[in-house]
Formats: C-alpha cells, structure tokens, sequence
C-alpha cells in the first residue's frame, strides 16, 4: 500500500487513515460518554442496554435505551429518566424517573408515557407558568392538576454507541389534588426547537423496579 492510497484508498473503500480518523472519533467520544456519565445523577446505576423489569410481578420487560440526566440549578432535585423500550409486543416506550428526596438518600420513583408534543408559543408559556393546568386522563375525565415544581435543567441524553446529547429545557411537573400519585410533566424547549413534550406519569415503588442485567452482556 503506498502513501497516496492509505490517504484516499482504493477505489473500492475507505483509506487506511479514513479508518484511522473513524476509530480516533469513536475513541473521543467513547472518553467523553464516560467522562461524563460518571458525573449523572444514576441512583438507579442503570446504563444504555440494560434489562429492568418492571412492576410487583416482574411480568414487564425493557431495555434501557437511554438515560436522561437532568441536571438542575442548585436547590432543585436532580432527576433522571431512563427511556424504555419493551422487549416484547408493540407496547409504548416509557420513561422510569428517579428524583432526589428530601432525605438523605432518598429516592422518588414514577413512570412516564408519551402525550403529546406540542408547539412551545405564548399561550402555552402563560398556562405552563400559572398554577394548574386542565388535563384529560386516561379514563376521559376532565381534571386540574396543581402546580408541583418548574426547573432549569442542563439536559444531558446518554445513548448507545456513544451518543450523547446536551439541552437546556425548562420542567413543570403538576399533580391530581385529588391523587397525589398522579402526575403530568412537560419539558419545554426554547429556540431554536420551539416545542414542548408532556408525559402523565404515576408514582410506583421502588419493590417494582428490577434491574437484571444487559443485553451485550
């Protein structure tokens, strides 16, 4: 092989040094992955691939497909989600959250499914800041949910092969007076996105969460 060709190579594939620079790429990313999930909150000590089953009977199988790490300004709970995907049938992705307590290590879990997204304009801003919000459950009523928080948050999205993504979102978390385990969720995004995506989600225990293993092994 002379020079010219490991530059270019041959005709019929990549250069030596284009396979070169590809493992160099993956290696940086690889490090900056690393680097900065070793800094997540990760309660749950969950990485992309894992297997989590889930409720009391264990009779719900996923595969983590990334985990979502919301890092807040100081005074606000940290929190991350872990999306899942369903190993079996063509059920809904979910969103297993674990939010920091009030007490020492103390954890907060709930389970999230995809609403809606939404186009993020005033009128939403105006209802996202106010005290409550209408909303529609899952048997048709038409209920208020109150206010619980809002927060920054420095998004940092962790998925296979090395991806890794950074936002900066905007969080309102709301709750049914009435069901104080029930909850709806919107992360906003400013410009350039412009949109908004809400999940209602319901407190679980921490007995219904199993992590077993990963699918590479």
């Amino acid at each position: 092989m002379g020079v010219r060709e490991l530059v270019v190579g041959r005709s019929s594939g990549k250069s030596a040094w284009q396979h070169l620079k590809d493992k160099w790429a993956s290696s940086r990313a690889e490090d900056r992955w690393q680097e900065a999930f070793k800094r997540a909150y990760n309660p749950l000590g969950l990485r992309p691939g894992d297997l989590v089953d889930m409720g009391l009977t264990g009779d719900e199988s996923y595969e983590v497909d990334s985990v979502i790490w919301y890092a807040t300004p100081a005074g606000s709970p940290d929190f991350t989600r872990y999306g899942l995907r369903p190993l079996i049938g063509d059920g809904y992705p979910k969103l297993l959250e674990a939010m920091e307590g009030d007490g020492p290590g103390e954890v907060i879990h709930a389970i999230f499914e995809p609403i809606e997204d939404l186009p993020l304009d005033d009128e939403l801003i105006e209802l996202l800041e106010g005290a409550e919000i209408p909303h529609e459950n899952e048997h048709g009523q038409q209920l208020v949910y109150v206010k619980d928080f809002q927060t920054e948050a420095d998004v940092h999205a962790f998925g296979k092969d090395w991806a890794l993504t950074r936002l900066a979102t905007f969080t309102f978390n709301f709750y049914d007076p009435d069901d104080e385990q029930a909850y709806v969720s919107v992360d906003a995004l400013d410009e350039p996105h412009n949109t908004a995506s809400a999940y209602e989600g319901r407190a679980i225990d921490a007995a219904e969460i199993n992590a077993i293993g990963t699918v590479s092994g």
